[in-house]
């Protein structure tokens, strides 16, 4: 899901130019909001639920916050 990112974010994002950039975008406080209204939502349906991420740590970290 494309997210923007907030200012504070994307300045940070923008002075990086080593592989954390990757973790600040996957790591976007908007995208993880999105994603937990998305999992809520559908959990309230009692959908089955799979969440993709090309990052690793990204995916455990959401697993973790989210206490999933």
């Amino acid at each position: 899901v494309w997210c923007p990112m907030s200012p504070e974010f994307y300045r940070e994002y923008v002075a990086i130019k080593t592989k954390k950039r990757i973790l600040l975008y996957t790591m976007n406080p908007n995208k993880f909001r999105a994603c937990q209204f998305l999992i809520k939502f559908h959990e309230r349906r009692n959908d089955k639920i799979i969440v993709f991420a090309d990052n690793v740590f990204a995916l455990k970290e959401y697993a973790v916050r989210l206490g999933k």
